[in-house]
C-alpha cells in the first residue's frame, strides 16, 4: 500500500498478512484507537517514511509468535517481535 495523503482510520487496523505501507512522508492518523495496528502471528508489518504524531511502539502491538512490526522513517528506525511464551 502507498499512501497518497493522510490515512484516517476509525478503528485498529488488524494486520493479518504480510504488508508493507509506503507513508510518502503522509500521516497515519487514528484517533482514540489503541494500537492503531494489531500484527497477528507469523505477520510482518513494513512502514516506510510514515509519519505518526507519537511514538511507533505506542501504536503497534504485536500478537503471538513470528509477529514482527519494522519502521523506517526520517524520524525513526526501528522495530518490534513478539516476545513471549
Amino acid at each position: 500500500m502507498t499512501l497518497t495523503e493522510d490515512l484516517v482510520l476509525t478503528e485498529t487496523m488488524v494486520i493479518p498478512e504480510n504488508t508493507t505501507i509506503n507513508g510518502n512522508g503522509f500521516s497515519i492518523i487514528c484517533d482514540g484507537c489503541d494500537p492503531v495496528f494489531s500484527v497477528e502471528r507469523e505477520t510482518e508489518l513494513m512502514l516506510e517514511n510514515v509519519k505518526f504524531p507519537r511514538v511507533y511502539e505506542t501504536w503497534i502491538k504485536v500478537e503471538g509468535p513470528g509477529a514482527r512490526a519494522e519502521w523506517n522513517s526520517s524520524r525513526m528506525v526501528g522495530f518490534m517481535e513478539w516476545e513471549g511464551q
